[in-house]
């Protein structure tokens, strides 16, 4: 298997630098070397050796995204690596999943920047390894063992924790009145789910149990992307704002929450150095300044040139939104 492997690296290593380079050599002579700046030094160099927007922490986050990237059976993952290493030697498919799967856990456990998507990579290699560890527990009837219990019991956490959650997300003024309901949808369906998880499994029906775990997390995302998300975005900053910023000029000051462009279509001119932004509001004086609380926690002079007239937290970021008008 590894003398397969072997043979075929230097194949599609060349492969893709035919195909790569050119690209990135035409595109570094059309933008002056600026693409090559942002995206291989910046984006990829500085994102892995330092934290960068804040998104950072400790090496297990890393894992944390691989097993909600999968959820619910992410949380058989480490049972799935384990049988990968396990049966590595059995096929190319195996060992070549395996290795995808670790070297971009580990990759990114290192980084100092940790994100959700940058581990979306591993994640249909390590589908692959969790269907291989199912179809050998369905061979070798191995479905009830303590392992598994801890697996199950996560998942039956999680989908007791929604309502909860959800009950804590809607406590807003704007969505309130939506908060019983929706808890009582999301608590009815988690009950009813794990009752039939939770029999089959005690059954050792290994079937019956992924199709029951599978209906539950299908009934749940639904019920997040049609019913949780559009009501919580009517809550965010990006859209609280609306009534204050859609006739006013707006800049930015060091940093914000992109999807301001994307909510309004347009972009906004951006300031790194506070001196600049006084010069510039002193010859425009009706410009709003639009950044975050960790930018004005950075700079206490800002309290006696600025009035916050706009001061809102995101529901799944660590920052406050912040608008602010000359005094």
């Amino acid at each position: 298997v590894m003398e397969g492997i072997a043979t075929f690296i230097p194949v599609g290593g060349i492969l893709v630098l035919m195909i790569s380079v050119p690209w990135f050599w035409w595109i570094h002579i059309k933008t002056n070397g600026a693409f090559t700046d942002g995206f291989f030094i910046q984006h990829n160099f500085e994102r892995f050796g330092s934290e960068m927007e804040g998104h950072g922490g400790i090496f297990l986050i890393t894992w944390a995204f691989v097993i909600l990237g999968l959820f619910p059976f992410g949380m058989f993952v480490p049972q799935a690596i384990w049988h990968g290493w396990k049966f590595k030697r059995r096929d190319d498919l195996t060992l070549f999943s395996l290795i995808i799967s670790v070297v971009v856990i580990v990759f990114f456990s290192i980084s100092s920047t940790k994100l959700p998507n940058y581990t979306l990579p591993a994640i249909p290699f390590l589908a692959i390894l969790t269907a291989g560890f199912f179809d050998e527990i369905q061979a070798y009837s191995t479905l009830k063992n303590w392992r598994n219990t801890v697996s199950l019991v996560l998942v039956s956490v999680v989908a007791l924790a929604i309502p909860v959650a959800v009950y804590i997300l809607f406590q807003h003024e704007l969505i309130q009145h939506f908060q019983i309901n929706f808890v009582s949808i999301f608590a009815i369906s988690a009950f009813i789910g794990l009752y039939f998880i939770w029999m089959n499994y005690l059954n050792k029906q290994l079937n019956s149990t992924l199709f029951s775990i599978a209906i539950l997390w299908i009934v749940i995302g639904q019920l997040i992307f049609y019913l949780i998300y559009p009501n919580l975005a009517k809550v965010e900053p990006v859209m609280q704002a609306s009534e204050i910023i859609k006739n006013q000029e707006v800049v930015v000051l060091e940093n914000y929450d992109p999807a301001f462009n994307f909510n309004y279509k347009k972009s906004f001119k951006t300031f790194n150095d506070l001196n600049q932004l006084i010069e510039f509001l002193n010859k425009n004086p009706n410009t709003l300044v639009l950044t975050k609380n960790r930018v004005m926690d950075s700079k206490p002079i800002m309290n006696e040139k600025f009035e916050v007239i706009f001061d809102q937290p995101s529901h799944f970021e660590n920052y406050r939104t912040i608008i602010l008008k000359p005094k």
